[in-house]
């Protein structure tokens, strides 16, 4: 199921290499690809063509094309709600109805980072490196399901299946209603 949004196709802007200044705005062009966002162009203008510099091959070479894409794609997810369910994810008490959670995963996960990387030997000594990713994030106060997301660059269900695994696993506590919990961490003298 997508929410429906107004324009979420729209072009994307923004000055570079300056943000706010330019001297160039660069706009990304988007379309649907399934249930994915996908950059399809980009146009290139000067702020103010009066005063341009030329455009040169050793400029468009520095144009950060990947790096622009992925910027659009994390304001477009945060502005969607993605880092709200992200938060409804990790177990975070957040005071919203199921049904808007399910509305702000179906609006932000056309604009997830797409997802590369190796796959995994599902072992127990992989398990057990998702539970210590897992409980060190949240040690940290930061977002641990996010954190097993990056660390093996894979989308939000795989990492909750593979934290799932653990707790089945015994490497993770059982969780409390609107609570993560992870293992302890902590170092112990030996291992200092």
């Amino acid at each position: 199921m997508r929410v429906v949004m107004e324009d979420w196709l729209a072009p994307w802007s923004t000055g570079w290499p300056d943000p706010g200044a330019g001297p160039w705005v660069v706009t990304l062009r988007w379309r649907a690809a399934g249930d994915r966002a996908e950059c399809i162009g980009l146009d290139l203008q000067p702020v103010n063509p009066e005063v341009a510099e030329p455009m040169t091959a050793t400029l468009m070479r520095s144009l950060p094309v990947a790096g622009l894409i992925a910027r659009a794609r994390q304001e477009r997810y945060e502005k969607a709600g993605g880092s709200l369910a992200d938060a409804v994810a990790d177990g975070q008490v957040v005071d919203v109805g199921p049904g808007l959670v399910d509305q702000l995963v179906a609006a932000s996960q056309p604009w997830e980072q797409p997802r590369k990387g190796r796959p995994v030997d599902l072992t127990p000594d992989f398990y057990a490196e998702v539970a210590e990713v897992y409980s060190a994030a949240l040690l940290a106060g930061t977002a641990p399901l996010r954190a097993v997301e990056q660390r093996w660059t894979t989308s939000r269900p795989t990492a909750s299946r593979w934290v799932a695994a653990a707790r089945r696993l015994g490497l993770l506590p059982e969780t409390q209603k609107g609570r993560a919990r992870g293992a302890d961490v902590t170092k112990t003298e030996g291992e200092l």
